[in-house]
């Protein structure tokens, strides 16, 4: 009786910790050998790299966290500029209450230079000589903070031009009172 060799006894053979020859370890796992050849599911791309994929995530997550809450916080601001300057626009015309601690305080706001050519405009309106030259100053540092601006690109620059020649002109009815009220 002739007997084949048992599994065990091929194994014996090979030196320990040695693969088994040919394609027995792809047939034993059902998985095609390492290498270049080897095919990787996506799956197992997925697997490999679960905790680096889930950092990335979590970046992602927390950057797109702070983007939102910096332009929440950017709206909000511009949006209490902007109803501060209706408020202070809503007083009368010769009240210059509040337009130099709003232009400082919405500094950097969609509405810092509305702030400051309704200041200008109000400070020219009281009539007075130094009023007159306190809003071209503050034109001028309109124009220097916002030389792009469309407004102040068109407009601005030839205001405060008009205004610095009637404060040139010794015609001119503006009132010399001494210091300026909006200071």
């Amino acid at each position: 009786m002739v007997t084949e060799p048992k599994e065990t006894e091929a194994k014996q053979t090979e030196p320990k910790g040695a693969e088994p020859k040919g394609g027995e370890a792809a047939k034993a796992t059902g998985k095609p050998l390492g290498g270049p050849g080897e095919e990787r599911t996506p799956l197992d791309l997925l697997r490999e790299h679960q905790s680096t994929m889930l950092v990335a995530l979590a970046v992602v997550i927390a950057l797109s966290l702070a983007v939102i809450h910096q332009v929440k916080t950017r709206r909000d601001f511009d949006v209490r500029a902007w109803t501060r300057l209706g408020e202070l626009k809503a007083l009368p015309p010769a009240d210059l209450t509040g337009f130099a601690e709003g232009t400082a305080e919405f500094a950097g706001s969609g509405a810092e230079p509305f702030f400051r050519i309704a200041w200008a405009s109000r400070l020219y309106e009281k009539g007075t000589r130094g009023d007159a030259e306190e809003a071209v100053r503050v034109l001028k540092e309109l124009e220097a903070r916002f030389p792009a601006h469309p407004i102040v690109a068109a407009h601005v620059g030839e205001q405060r031009a008009r205004i610095e020649a009637e404060l040139a002109d010794p015609r001119a009815g503006l009132v010399d009172v001494g210091k300026p009220s909006g200071s």
